[in-house]
Order: structure tokens, then C-alpha cells, then sequence
């Protein structure tokens, strides 16, 4: 009984182990069947996840492309209407030049001090083969021009060149020639604004230099002594001062109203474009464009004047209008522009 008692005994233990053993492998069993069963959802996840997101893919390329081709068009669209633009241009400055040359302006020069030189601008940028010409019209777009020339690592030459008429011009290495031009009126009160009112932040030579003339002129005042800041000059002041002296600088009017048909001289030199301020984006991509610059956008800083014409013209007396369409009157007929006044006072 004894031996019996002893064998019992030893056998506990090993049940104890046994047991303890299964109930190991129970647990790792279920443990892999739950962590097969956690694979199975996350693979189903995963798969669900890699779904959505291949959609979203296809969406976004679909709409990507979708938006290519739109803008595609458009700038297709835009480039042709540049085009157009272009072409109707130079077609009615063709036909005004014929008249303007028959002119008092053009055939006697000495009568009106024709300018003496012109300052168009020889350009070149380091990728592109050619020269750019570019006559830079103050209150024109020039500043914006300026920024877009920098940005494309252009090099501009501050100096006159020496072309005076198309003679000079070697079209096959000057592949793009143009100039941009603004409604006479708002170019004037554009100059007014910037280069003769008080601008605390910027001192400008126009008002340091012709806003004492006019001071002088007009107001019967020893304008060299006044400071700068005590310069009083009014719109109708300005534009009279125009009509008064229109041999302010070098025998011509100041470079920021002077007029296009003298420092552009454009029934003289073949410029194959043509821009405007009005429509300045459009036209600016454009001749970008045909520089080879296919994604370049221009600097486009969107004028302020227009809304202001009729609240500083209207005060301004219709005779003086009737002068001053007169000094710029080829400007008007040249370019295309409506000779009609913002508005006047009787």
C-alpha cells in the first residue's frame, strides 16, 4: 500500500505539469486563432484603406488633368484673343500712321521739338537666342514689366540704343518688338497721383522739380524755397501746366506723360506688338509666350485709377479738356483710344 501511495504521489506532479502544458497551448492556440482572425480584419482594412485611396488617386489625377486642360484652353483660348488683339492693333496703327505722317507733327518737327532720341530697351535673357526690344512707357506697365524681366534673370541695357526707325532694326535677331500703351486720360491722372501728390513714404523728383515750376507758374510763390512736403498742386493745375509748357524737359513733355507717338516713335519703328493696360495681363502672356516662355506669368498689379477719372476730371473745365486732346490727339488716334473726356465742367 505503501508503494502504491508513493507511485500517486509521484504522478501528481506530473499531472499538475500536464495540465498546466494544455492549458499553454490552449491559450497560444487562441491566441493564434485571434491573432489570425486580427490579421484577417486588418487585411481587410489594409485592402479597404489601398481601395479608397487608389480611388482617391484616379480622382485627383483625373481632376489634375481636368484642370491641365482647362487652363490648357484657357491660356489657348486667351493666347488666340492676345493674338487678335495684336493684329487689329498694328492693322489701325498702319492705317493711322499713313494720316500722321501728312501731319503738322510729323513734317515739322522743329515746330513741336520731335524727341531726340528714342529709348527703347535692347533685352536679353539666357536661354532665349534673341534680343527683346521694349519701349518703356512710364504709367504704362513699366514697373510690372520691370519685376517680370527680373524674375526671368533678363538683362536690360539702361541705355538709348541707336535706332530711330525700322532701318536700324535687324528683325531676325529682334524677334519681339513692342510697347504697351493706356488710355491718355488715365495715364495723366495716374501721373498726377504717383509722381505729384504728397507721398510721405516715397519722394518723387516729378514733384520736387515740376510741382515747384507749377508752384512758381501759378501761385505767384518762391516755390524753391518751400519744403518739400508744403508742394500744393492741383489736378487742373497739372494739366494746365501741360497745355502751358509742353517744353518742360529737353523740349518735350516729362517721360511720364509725355506722348507715345514721340518717345516710342511707333510710325517709325515696326513694332510687331502692340499692348494695352487695359487688357495688360492677357497681352503681357502673350508676348511672354511668343519669347518662348511658355510658363511664365506676368507681374500683374491691377491699376487703381480707372474708378477715380470721373471725381478728378469733373472739376476740371471742358476748354482745358479741348487743349489737352489736342497735345495728345495722335495718341488717341494712333492707339484706338475714344478722344471723348471722363467728364468736365462747364
Amino acid at each position: 500500500m505503501a508503494k502504491k501511495g508513493m507511485c500517486c504521489g509521484k504522478r501528481t506532479p506530473l499531472i499538475l505539469i500536464l495540465t498546466f502544458c494544455i492549458f499553454v497551448m490552449y491559450t497560444n492556440i487562441k491566441s493564434i486563432n485571434q491573432v489570425e482572425k486580427s490579421t484577417s480584419q486588418m487585411k481587410r482594412q489594409f485592402d479597404e484603406y489601398t481601395y479608397n485611396a487608389t480611388r482617391i488617386i484616379n480622382l485627383t489625377k483625373a481632376y489634375i488633368s481636368s484642370l491641365a486642360d482647362g487652363l490648357l484652353q484657357r491660356s489657348t483660348e486667351e493666347h488666340q484673343s492676345a493674338k487678335e488683339h495684336m493684329v487689329q492693333r498694328k492693322s489701325h496703327l498702319s492705317k493711322m500712321c499713313e494720316l500722321f505722317r501728312r501731319s503738322t507733327e510729323y513734317e515739322n518737327p522743329q515746330l513741336f521739338y520731335r524727341y531726340p532720341q528714342t529709348y527703347i530697351r535692347n533685352i536679353t535673357f539666357p536661354t532665349y537666342p534673341f534680343h527683346l526690344l521694349w519701349c518703356p512707357v512710364f504709367k504704362a506697365g513699366y514697373t510690372n514689366w520691370n519685376k517680370t524681366f527680373l524674375d526671368l534673370d533678363a538683362k536690360l541695357d539702361p541705355r538709348s540704343t541707336d535706332i530711330t526707325n525700322s532701318s536700324n532694326i535687324d528683325t531676325k535677331h529682334h524677334h519681339v518688338r513692342f510697347l504697351i500703351v493706356r488710355n491718355p486720360w488715365e495715364r495723366l491722372l495716374s501721373a498726377f497721383l504717383d509722381r505729384l501728390e504728397y507721398h510721405p513714404q516715397m519722394k518723387s523728383f516729378q514733384r520736387d522739380h515740376f510741382g515747384r515750376l507749377i508752384m512758381a507758374k501759378y501761385h505767384n510763390v518762391n516755390a524753391s524755397a518751400l519744403p518739400y512736403e508744403k508742394i500744393n498742386v492741383t489736378f487742373q493745375e497739372f494739366l494746365q501746366f501741360i497745355v502751358d509748357e509742353p517744353r518742360q524737359t529737353k523740349h518735350h513733355l516729362a517721360d511720364h506723360w509725355v506722348q507715345y507717338y514721340e518717345y516710342c516713335k511707333p510710325c517709325d519703328i515696326d513694332y510687331n506688338y502692340i499692348g494695352k493696360v487695359e487688357t495688360l495681363s492677357q497681352d503681357a502672356n502673350y508676348i511672354l509666350y511668343k519669347l518662348g516662355f511658355i510658363s511664365a506669368r506676368f507681374k500683374d498689379q491691377k491699376a487703381q485709377t480707372t474708378a477715380k477719372m470721373v471725381k478728378y476730371y469733373e472739376s476740371i473745365p471742358c476748354y482745358l479738356m479741348d487743349k489737352l486732346s489736342l497735345v495728345f490727339f495722335w495718341d488717341f488716334k494712333l492707339f484706338d483710344y475714344d478722344l471723348k473726356y471722363p467728364a468736365c465742367s462747364e
